[in-house]
């Protein structure tokens, strides 16, 4: 019997912020494909092992299995479950008809992270540039060292008490938007720059139009010509969210 994992936390998570008219509107422009997965699980038993999508879900036997997933503009869910809906290993990507998926220490670090509901509206034409700056950020590793002995262990990732796990992954989460705030930071810095060398240039202008429209005056002799700013001011740098990762933009309907 198919089983649909919206119940799960993580999934709530990856369609924060967004209106059910949103999440309507992605399902509807949705296509059902099949693709590959396969489960590099350590250490951790096969019995009892389902692979799960938000479509289907499929027993897992021996390490390679096919399942239908969504096709849209957003990265999909696959879950390695039991018949609890215990949760034990995640894949959150990019998918493809017939292409071929690895759930493993890494694929599930990645989407913790990313199931965090300041990350998880990114669309699929920006996940690459998300996932690059998640395994660079301060604390990642650690997480997927704590991920993989959890996968070992058979630790239920679900479970509200893994208060260990939850504080790593919000280490992570707070080294990016550090980073974020670094960016805005240093653009406000390149604006207010901006501004002072347009002002300068505003003064240069007003005072050769004075000199031009009077008869020449010593004081005029040697006013200095007014020069192009240092800085091009026409186009200011869009503003970045101050939760966004720098290098990517967060859909509109995420709150600054």
């Amino acid at each position: 019997m198919k089983k649909i994992i919206l119940s799960l936390i993580v999934v709530f998570a990856a369609f924060a912020f967004q209106s059910c008219e949103k999440i309507k509107e992605i399902i509807l422009d949705s296509n059902e494909i099949t693709v590959t997965v396969n489960v590099d699980r350590g250490t951790l038993g096969t019995n009892g092992l389902h692979v799960q999508s938000l479509i289907e879900d499929v027993e897992l036997n021996g390490t390679q299995c096919q399942i239908k997933v969504y096709l849209n503009d957003r990265p999909q869910v696959i879950a390695v479950t039991d018949a609890e809906n215990h949760v034990y290993m995640l894949f959150r990507g990019v998918v493809a008809e017939n292409g071929s998926y690895t759930i493993n220490a890494e694929s599930t670090t990645q989407a913790l992270v990313t199931f965090n509901p300041l990350l998880g509206p990114v669309p699929s034409s920006e996940y690459s540039t998300l996932i690059s700056k998640v395994t660079a950020a301060q604390g990642y590793n650690a997480l997927r060292t704590l991920t993989t002995s959890y996968i070992n262990n058979g630790t239920n990732l679900a479970d509200a008490n893994n208060t260990t796990l939850f504080a790593a992954m919000a280490a992570v989460i707070g080294t990016l938007t550090d980073q974020a705030a670094n960016a805005q930071a240093a653009i406000e810095r390149q604006q207010q720059t901006a501004a002072q060398h347009e002002s300068q240039y505003q003064e240069q202008m007003a005072q050769a139009t004075r000199c031009l429209s009077l008869p020449r005056a010593a004081s005029c002799a040697s006013a200095p010509l007014p020069t192009a700013p240092l800085t091009p001011v026409s186009s200011p740098p869009a503003r970045v969210s101050r939760w966004a990762p720098s290098g990517f933009p967060l859909p509109k309907s995420t709150v600054s």
